[in-house]
């Protein structure tokens, strides 16, 4: 019986790109082939250059070693003015509460007493307007409040003195809304 002769080496390079055909069309795949030549020269024109970056370098390295001692005696300066921009004293850490209660508290308190949404006697109008008005109040006091919360975290950098004048403003703005001061 006779057996045909078939040549596998050139079915599998047919194989081979017939099935890379099928995948880069079909699926969009990519093949990536890698090939390294044994093959390397040496740039003549560029050698004086990358002397020069060497000596610099060596250079630049000397004058890094020396300035090390100087960046570590000056370290403790900029580190002590960084905690003193995050540092918040004691006594205003207490007096927060307080002034949170004021804004969110006490003055809206103020507010709900000047303006009822309950009228008091029949003949009062206006129950519409005062809602209207307490939202106005309680949108304004709850900013504030938000700003004062957030001078009193240690992740703003600024000085307490800052702190301080910027809790004040925003204490004044407060007081100038609950009284209708309207040059806020």
């Amino acid at each position: 019986m006779n057996m045909p002769y078939i040549d596998f080496i050139s079915y599998r390079g047919r194989a081979f790109f017939l099935g890379t055909l099928l995948l880069t069309t079909v699926f969009k795949a990519q093949i990536i082939v890698n090939v390294t030549l044994p093959w390397h020269a040496n740039d003549i024109l560029s050698r004086d250059f990358y002397r020069d970056i060497v000596s610099k370098h060596r250079k630049l390295g000397q004058h890094t070693s020396a300035k090390t001692g100087v960046i570590a005696r000056t370290k403790e300066v900029y580190t002590e003015s960084n905690r003193e921009l995050t540092r918040i004293s004691p006594r205003l850490i207490s007096e927060k509460d307080d002034i949170l209660k004021f804004v969110y508290r006490t003055s809206y308190e103020y507010i709900r007493d000047t303006y009822p949404v309950l009228p008091s006697s029949p003949f009062v109008q206006g129950k519409a307007s005062n809602i209207l008005v307490r939202g106005r109040f309680f949108s304004i006091f709850n900013t504030e409040g938000e700003n004062i919360g957030n001078y009193f975290e240690n992740s703003n950098y600024m000085p307490e003195g800052e702190r301080l004048r910027l809790i004040q403003q925003a204490l004044e703005k407060v007081i100038r809304v609950t009284l209708e001061d309207e040059t806020y």
